[in-house]
């Protein structure tokens, strides 16, 4: 009887006890989304324990009405609705808790739970790992959410627009970009990085290169002058001295763009390359620019592009009349690239 007693007691605590009530929805909710986990191993597989997720979402939901905004029940109500495919009820729950975890900062009902940017900053760190991995759709799944979570959040609207250009989703990052610079506040990148990506796909990524728009959106990369890093700022330099030289400028007039580039990042082995060649061409000054490409070549990653310099190389000795050294730079340039015919025509024409 008295076992009975302190059974029915403990039973009483449990039920006008919110807090452990919750806390064992949570427990066995967490225990069966691990369940799921476990054997999808990942996230976004499709090999989900759909039985397991949906016994999840059930105490999920159960924890997250006894105590709404608790950081752990609304993340993991959440992850599970996403694991059943429930995309848009797992953003409206994921936004719930946010928003009921800024309303309850300092109650003292949720005093376990993290800040409520926690949820979007969990899942940037997934979509980091699998970014690293290789694994961009993946890791565009979760930058998203963590857009759509903070859409004031510069760093996760970059790359956001940066997994779909690694996957070659180009009319979509240009939309992210261009959303972005109007309403993300511009911390951890600056309004110069997102119109830097938007030079380079207009120059590069679109058929045909809408050359016009690449040269306003690095220009005003430049005057915005808040870049992340000297890396994007030396390269946004780079391109417009690169889309002048292809647009058939004088060298004079791009000559400055590369030498500013090297001077911002000294590693930037294809500034130097250009920058050599428009100085022959702008002086005639061979030391100089053998100088310069020497830089490049100090730099450049051994890979077939390392032909490029070589090439160079050969065509200014070549036009200098120095025959020996332009076959040798030319034989260089085959070394690195044998498929391509240039080189060896090249020195065998030059050849005695």
């Amino acid at each position: 009887m008295r076992l009975l007693k302190v059974a029915l007691a403990g039973l009483a605590f449990l039920l006008l006890s919110p807090s452990l009530l919750h806390h064992w929805h949570l427990n066995r909710g967490l225990l069966a989304l691990g369940r799921s986990v476990r054997l999808a191993e990942r996230w976004q597989t499709p090999m989900v324990d759909q039985a397991a997720v949906q016994q999840a979402e059930v105490y999920l939901r159960q924890a997250t009405s006894i105590l709404p905004g608790n950081y752990s029940a609304g993340r993991g109500l959440g992850m599970a609705l996403a694991l059943l495919g429930r995309e848009e009820e797992a953003l409206t729950t994921w936004e719930e808790s946010r928003d009921e975890g800024m309303r309850g900062l300092s109650s003292s009902l949720i005093p376990q739970s993290p800040h409520p940017g926690q949820i979007a900053a969990d899942f940037a760190q997934y979509a980091e790992a699998a970014r690293q991995d290789g694994r961009y759709e993946e890791a565009l799944v979760w930058f998203r959410r963590a857009y759509q979570l903070e859409p004031t959040s510069a760093v996760y609207a970059y790359y956001t627009g940066l997994m779909h250009e690694r996957l070659e989703q180009w009319r979509e990052a240009e939309t992210i970009y261009w959303s972005a610079l109007d309403t993300v506040v511009f911390a951890g990148f600056g309004r110069s990085d997102f119109y830097y990506r938007l030079g380079l796909l207009y120059q590069w990524r679109f058929a045909p290169p809408e050359l016009d728009e690449a040269e306003s959106a690095y220009q005003a990369a430049q005057q915005g002058h808040d870049f992340h890093n000297r890396r994007n700022e030396a390269d946004t330099s780079y391109r417009l001295g690169e889309l002048y030289e292809n647009k058939g400028l004088e060298p004079k007039q791009y000559l400055a763009y590369y030498r500013r580039a090297v001077a911002l990042d000294p590693a930037h082995y294809w500034a130097h390359l250009r920058l050599g060649h428009a100085l022959y061409q702008t002086t005639g000054d061979l030391a100089a620019a053998v100088a310069e490409i020497d830089q490049a070549l100090a730099w450049w990653p051994a890979e077939p592009s390392r032909q490029w310099p070589y090439r160079i190389l050969g065509d200014l000795y070549r036009e200098a009349g120095m025959m020996e050294e332009a076959i040798a730079a030319y034989k260089e340039a085959q070394r690195w690239q044998p498929a391509d015919d240039y080189a060896p025509a090249a020195w065998q024409e030059l050849s005695p």
